[in-house]
């Protein structure tokens, strides 16, 4: 049987990652891009975004600022 993608539990989980996906848009970068100012390889962004609750702090600010997103927690 194929491996699925998980789902995101929760409606704001689905919200951030929609809002990540929307403003790297905005800015022109890439997850490749983003990836690199994380100091993570793609694969473990790409994890992360499956699973939001697993992205610390610090992460989450350096995707704050190099989104220049307004998040909410």
């Amino acid at each position: 049987m194929p491996k699925q993608m998980q789902i995101p539990a929760t409606q704001e989980d689905r919200n951030f990652i929609a809002d990540v996906q929307s403003a790297l848009i905005r800015n022109g970068l890439t997850k490749d891009d983003l990836a690199v100012y994380l100091h993570m390889t793609t694969r473990t962004l790409y994890h992360r975004l499956r699973n939001p609750g697993d992205f610390k702090l610090n992460e989450l600010r350096v995707i704050k600022k190099k989104l220049k997103m307004e998040l909410q927690i």
